[in-house]
């Protein structure tokens, strides 16, 4: 499995700027099942996960460093 890095993001559970990793698997297997999730999840209010990008230390989600 690789992994992609993106820099100039921030975790708000470390309170810190980290450089965030995505497994290029997970990548993949959102767009395999993606149409099925979308298809049934438009009618109740879910969708695709909005942001796969996580933080190294802890794995919790990150935002974009402001």
């Amino acid at each position: 499995m690789g992994i992609k890095v993106q820099g100039g993001m921030y975790c708000n559970s470390c309170a810190k700027p980290v450089a965030a990793q995505k497994g290029t698997s997970r990548m993949r297997n959102t767009f395999a099942i993606g149409a099925t999730v979308l298809s049934a999840g438009m009618t109740l209010g879910a969708g695709a996960k909005k942001n796969s990008w996580h933080c190294p230390f802890c794995g919790g989600p990150v935002v974009k460093n402001k």
